[in-house]
């Protein structure tokens, strides 16, 4: 295995903002966000993932098995849907 590509992986920024946050709820921190700051985290996230697998996909061009794991994520995504649909139903 590369360690390069282990160091690399673990010194990118989500994953150390998410390492940091689970320091500082072992270590009982009063560390706080400001209201605003995790909405514009959530989007910053999302754009970076969007983006890194756009330019994976253009990389690896589309075929058989890109075609499959989007299938099934836009599958397991409806069921994850109808599942909370029916539980939220269930609730009234």
């Amino acid at each position: 295995m590369d360690v390069s590509l282990i160091v690399s992986n673990i010194l990118n920024p989500p994953v150390l903002a998410f390492f940091l946050g689970m320091l500082a709820v072992l270590l009982k921190s009063a560390l706080e966000i400001p209201p605003p700051l995790p909405k514009l985290f959530s989007l910053y996230l999302l754009f970076a993932i969007k983006f890194k697998s756009g330019v994976e996909l253009v990389k690896s061009g589309i075929n058989q098995e890109v075609i499959l794991t989007l299938l099934a994520a836009i599958l397991m995504a409806c069921v994850v849907l109808c599942l909370y649909i029916f539980y939220l139903k269930g609730k009234t």
